[in-house]
């Protein structure tokens, strides 16, 4: 695949050694030049665009249109939905990822375009929120590299999943499978 990591720092470091570890087509497009320096000499795959992503003429130079995803880790939330938006419309780039730091914006974001949007905060709400309905949850492993977690659950009578049928249980996440009961 096709990827540019439009901001960020330390996220896109991150991003781009695994991007390019599993062999993706890794372009970084950042305003610190010292930063650029930096990944330019850590990784020799990486193709290291200095400016800003936030002008759509920094991304035409970077001559990334239509690659596979766009991913935004700018500090405002605002630049990010801009360069997503500028990605999707403007270069034909098919997916888009930003991060937030305003966890409102994660729905808002998702209404205006872009595909995924990660915010930690929220994210955090959502594994409490899940950790009060599975509050009884005695084991979870996570394998592969955490995209898929084993999770044992035992439900008490008390438990508003008592006695029902798991397809009458509406608090399973949609996203779940259940392979064993």
């Amino acid at each position: 695949m096709k990827i540019v990591i439009a901001g960020g720092a330390t996220e896109s470091e991150f991003l781009a050694e695994m991007l390019i570890r599993k062999g993706h087509t890794t372009v970084l497009i950042n305003e610190d030049k010292n930063f650029c320096d930096l990944m330019a000499s850590k990784f020799k795959e990486l193709m290291v665009i200095i400016g800003d992503p936030r002008n759509l003429s920094v991304l035409f130079e970077a001559e990334i249109e239509r690659f596979d995803i766009m991913i935004s880790l700018c500090s405002e939330d605002a630049d990010n939905l801009s360069i997503c938006q500028m990605g999707k419309k403007m270069l034909g780039i098919e997916k888009n990822l930003c991060s937030v730091t305003n966890p409102k914006n994660v729905q808002i974001f998702a209404k205006l375009g872009v595909d995924h949007v990660v915010s930690s905060a929220y994210l955090i709400a959502e594994m409490l929120k899940n950790a009060a309905v599975l509050e009884n949850m005695i084991q979870a492993l996570p394998i592969e590299e955490g995209k898929i977690v084993l999770g044992e659950i035992i439900v008490s009578q008390e438990s508003p999943a008592a006695n029902k049928y798991v397809k009458e249980i509406k608090e399973i996440p949609e996203d779940s499978i259940i392979s064993c009961v």
